[in-house]
């Protein structure tokens, strides 16, 4: 068996491994490629979207969370963001890197042909890769 940490020596195979695993596991694959300020972030803003109605709560106002399709996201009616992470399809459209800090755009669809991208923030944490930011989704 592959050891965890291996999971994670470069931006492209933390990026490869933690689709796989957010396909597998929704947030849950997610959080081993997270730094502890991430992962706090994330946990926040999940249990504030699931709360809310998906996104509903991060600022964007009443009318946003109002609409039918919560401005192009799937409906939370089918489940939680954290559900809903493991039926996108996830594809990286560009990545720059140096030695200790990396950033990619990574492309994301949802099973009603609902697309978009995110712009993920990545340093070096000893010898491994992890997620220390990300923008909020961007719709097409």
């Amino acid at each position: 068996m592959e050891n965890d940490a291996m999971k994670r020596i470069s931006p492209e195979s933390t990026l490869e491994n933690a689709i796989a695993d957010i396909k597998e596991s929704g947030f849950d694959g997610l959080k081993p490629y997270l730094t502890p300020e991430a992962l706090q972030k994330a946990q926040n803003f999940l249990a504030l979207s699931d709360g809310l109605g998906m996104f509903g709560g991060m600022g964007m106002g009443m009318s946003f969370m109002m609409q039918p399709n919560n401005g192009g996201f799937p409906s939370n009616s089918g489940g939680s963001i954290k559900e809903k992470m493991k039926e996108c399809d996830y594809t990286v459209k560009d990545i720059t890197k140096d030695s200790d800090s990396a950033k990619a755009v990574m492309a994301y669809s949802f099973k009603d042909g609902k697309k978009g991208t995110v712009e993920l923030s990545m340093i070096k944490d000893g010898e491994e890769w992890k997620f220390n930011n990300m923008s909020m989704p961007q719709f097409n």
